[in-house]
C-alpha cells in the first residue's frame, strides 16, 4: 500500500512538472509571437524558419547591437573560393576600433597594392597565416609582415624587399596550402613564410560533453529551454565551457587523431617540395600561445593544450630538418610574467608583439644570407 501511494506520488509530482514546464512554454511562445508578430515562434522546434522570419532576426539583433554599441554591427564581406576565401578588397573597420580602418587591396590581401608581377630587383616575401598574421587587432602599418618590411629596407639599400600579408582570419595550413597553390605561387615569390599552428586543431575541433548534447538536443524543441540557455551564457559570461565543453577529452581526440596530423605534416612538406623545385626559400613558423593569458583571466582550460602544441611544433621541426629550413620561433614571447606585453590574448600580437616577431623573421633572414646582419 505504502509503495503504490509512493509511486502514485511520484507520477503526480512528475505530472505536475510536466504540466509547468508546458505552461512556461506556452507562455515563451506566446511572447515570442506577440513581440516579434510572427507565427513562426507559436511552432518552433517543429517547422523551419522561413526566409522572412530569417530576415526578422538579423534587423533585431542588428538594431538590438547598435543600440548596446552605439555605432552598427560589423560585417566584412568575404569572396569563396575553391577550398577558402578572400575579404572584398576595400577599407573595413578594424576590431576593437569602430572609428579605425584596414585596407585590403584589390587582391584580397591586408595592405598597400601590388602588381602580380615583381618590380625588378625586387625581393619578395610572402606571408602565410591566419589571424595573428592579418592583425586583426593592429592598424595596416603594425602587423608584422608591415613591420618586417619597414625593418628590413631600412637596414638594406643594395635591393628592393617587399613584404605581402597574406594572412586570412580563421585559416588552417589546409586553406593556407590551396591559397598558395591558386595564388600565391604565381606572385614569383623569392620567399614563403608559413605561420601556422593553433588553428589547425583549434578550428577543426569543439569536443562537447553529455550535457551539452542533451541540451543543445532539447533547445531545438524547446523555446524556454533555449531561452534559459542564452540568459545563462550572459549571466555567467562564458563560464558554463567547462560545464559544456569538455577541453580533456577533446584535447585527448586531437592527440590520436593521426589524419589530422599527417594531413599537417603533408601539406607542409608539399609545399616545402614546391619552394624546394623552384628556388624558393621557406621559412616556418613556431607560434607563439600564450596560455597565461588565460590563466590570469581565470580560464585555464587551454593549458591542457600544451601536448597538442608541443606536438605540432615536432612536425614542423621534422619537416624543417628534412627540408633543409629555418625556422622562425617566437614561443619564447608566450607563457611570461611580460606576455601581456606582446599578446592581445591566446595568439594575437600587440603593436610590441609584432616589432618582436618582426625581428624573429629578420634574424632568420639574416641567417639564411637573405640580408645583410
Amino acid at each position: 500500500m505504502r509503495r503504490s501511494a509512493l509511486a502514485a506520488n511520484i507520477l503526480l509530482s512528475l505530472a505536475s512538472l510536466l504540466v509547468f514546464f508546458f505552461m512556461l512554454e506556452s507562455v515563451q511562445r506566446i511572447r515570442y509571437w506577440r513581440r516579434h508578430n510572427d507565427t513562426y515562434w507559436l511552432k518552433y522546434g517543429f517547422v523551419r524558419r522561413s526566409k522572412e522570419t530569417e530576415n526578422k532576426m538579423t534587423r533585431e539583433i542588428d538594431n538590438q547591437y547598435e543600440k548596446e554599441h552605439g555605432h552598427a554591427r560589423i560585417r566584412i564581406p568575404v569572396s569563396m573560393k575553391k577550398n577558402y576565401f578572400k575579404i572584398t578588397p576595400g577599407d573595413h573597420p578594424l576590431k576593437r576600433h569602430k572609428d579605425e580602418f584596414y585596407h585590403v587591396n584589390r587582391m584580397g590581401f591586408r595592405g598597400k597594392e601590388f602588381s602580380k608581377k615583381k618590380e625588378p630587383n625586387t625581393y619578395r616575401i610572402v606571408v602565410l597565416g591566419a589571424s595573428s598574421t592579418f592583425g586583426v587587432y593592429n592598424e595596416d602599418d603594425f602587423t608584422y609582415p608591415a613591420l618586417l618590411e619597414k625593418m628590413i629596407n631600412n637596414e638594406n639599400n643594395k635591393r628592393r624587399f617587399e613584404v605581402i600579408n597574406a594572412g586570412i582570419g580563421g585559416f588552417t595550413l589546409f586553406n593556407i596550402r590551396n591559397l598558395f597553390e591558386e595564388e600565391i605561387a604565381g606572385f614569383e615569390p623569392d620567399c614563403i613564410i608559413i605561420n601556422s599552428v593553433f588553428n589547425n586543431w583549434a578550428v577543426p575541433y569543439y569536443g562537447a560533453t553529455p550535457c551539452r548534447n542533451i541540451l543543445r538536443l532539447l533547445s531545438t524543441k524547446s523555446l524556454f529551454l533555449l531561452t534559459m540557455m542564452e540568459k545563462l551564457s550572459i549571466i555567467i559570461k562564458g563560464r558554463a565551457d567547462n560545464l559544456y565543453i569538455d577541453w580533456r577529452e577533446t584535447a585527448k581526440n586531437v592527440m590520436i587523431d593521426n589524419k589530422l596530423w599527417d594531413n599537417y605534416r603533408s601539406d607542409l612538406q608539399n609545399i616545402a617540395k614546391y619552394c624546394k623545385d623552384n628556388n624558393i626559400t621557406l621559412i616556418l613558423v613556431k607560434q607563439g600561445i600564450n596560455y597565461i593569458f588565460n590563466a590570469k583571466a581565470g580560464d585555464e582550460s587551454l593549458a591542457i593544450w600544451r601536448d597538442v602544441r608541443d606536438r605540432a611544433y615536432s612536425i614542423i621541426s621534422e619537416v624543417s630538418e628534412q627540408n633543409g629550413l629555418t625556422i622562425a620561433d617566437y614561443t619564447h614571447l608566450a607563457g611570461t610574467a611580460q606576455s601581456g606585453d606582446y599578446f592581445v590574448d591566446v595568439i594575437h600580437l600587440t603593436n610590441r608583439g609584432n616589432e618582436k616577431v618582426a625581428g624573429v623573421i629578420r634574424d632568420c633572414l639574416v641567417r639564411g644570407g637573405i640580408i645583410e646582419p
